[in-house]
């Protein structure tokens, strides 16, 4: 992994424009992620890690908008990109691989066709031969057979649906590949075998990932960082290395762990959820947006927006203080 930032995200806002006003689905958020590194984002649903992926690929819906902030691909301000300029430097610069292959894929025209429509629509020169051998090539590289071209995508497993839309995403060797929950319906063993994929694929071609899911341990194991999303804002970032669910965690953070079930769970471990549901992104809590829910919260914590603190490499929105944090999450497993 390199020192280089590839991707720059700095005060980054966005909101959803409704009849009751503006909803504030990502809020001040900053983030870096590095050539050929691994971040992965994580949270509830409604969280806002969609709307972030959204905005950095400009695929925000109608009402939606960026209303502060940038977002800059190495010396790129993709915020004011707009029109041919758009269009080219998605796919080629950043591509994105969204929830529900299915979803994705034409279902009335063949797997081939759909390669077809994308490598020449990026390269003019390119003929419908070469782009049917690039698409052979992108599907070995994804484990399936060239002969699958002619299929149409209600022929496929899930698996290959899934693996085929990854060989799009990486088909323009884009710097920046967006993954939105890309195992969400498929079984454990094809996850894992699509995510070591995905790993292998980065290792080969020296891509950078943006993974949002909201598999906690999944997230945990394949990025090199992580970060944490709740209402909007980015309540914590910090490496993933050795047991991540023993670090130092923000409260949130260590409920959301503690809410997962664990395989080798004892009979003495509990499974306990957060109390409460995200707030309405309408009217937010003053202060600390975790308050409402917190079982730690203080006085300040409902007026102040909390501070950031860095504490064991884990950078976190928190009033409470380092020695808190840690008592709190010993006691807390």
């Amino acid at each position: 992994m390199s020192d280089q930032v590839l991707l720059d995200i700095q005060n980054l806002s966005v909101g959803y424009l409704t009849r009751r006003g503006m909803a504030q689905a990502v809020q001040n958020v900053n983030l870096q992620i590095k050539k050929n590194e691994i971040v992965g984002i994580v949270g509830e649903s409604g969280c806002g890690k969609s709307t972030l992926a959204n905005a950095v690929m400009r695929l925000l819906p109608d009402g939606a908008y960026i209303t502060e902030g940038s977002i800059k691909l190495e010396d790129t301000d993709i915020v004011t990109l707009s029109g041919e300029t758009l269009r080219k430097f998605r796919w080629q610069e950043i591509a994105m691989v969204f929830q529900g292959a299915m979803n994705v894929l034409n279902p009335v025209k063949t797997v081939g066709s759909q390669f077809q429509h994308l490598l020449m629509a990026h390269n003019n020169a390119m003929t419908k031969a070469q782009a049917l051998e690039r698409a052979k090539e992108l599907l070995r590289l994804v484990r399936i057979d060239e002969n699958r071209l002619n299929s149409y995508a209600h022929e496929l497993s899930g698996g290959m649906r899934q693996r085929i839309v990854i060989a799009m995403a990486i088909a323009l060797n884009p710097k920046l590949v967006i993954l939105d929950e890309p195992t969400t319906a498929l079984d454990v063993i094809v996850q894992r075998s699509i995510l070591a994929q995905i790993v292998k694929l980065k290792e080969e071609f020296g891509f950078s990932i943006m993974f949002i899911s909201h598999d906690f341990n999944l997230v945990a194991e394949i990025s090199n960082r992580v970060a944490v999303m709740y209402a909007g804002r980015m309540i914590e970032l910090g490496s993933s290395t050795g047991k991540w669910g023993e670090h130092v965690h923000h409260p949130y953070t260590k409920g959301l762990i503690r809410a997962v079930p664990q395989l080798r769970a004892t009979d003495t471990d509990e499974v306990i959820g957060i109390p409460g549901s995200l707030p309405s992104l309408l009217s937010l809590p003053e202060g600390c947006k975790f308050h409402p829910r917190c079982s730690f919260a203080k006085d300040i914590c409902k007026l102040q927006s909390p501070p950031i603190q860095v504490i064991d490499e884990i950078q976190m929105e928190c009033h409470l203080s380092p020695e808190e944090l840690r008592d709190l999450n010993h006691a807390r497993g």
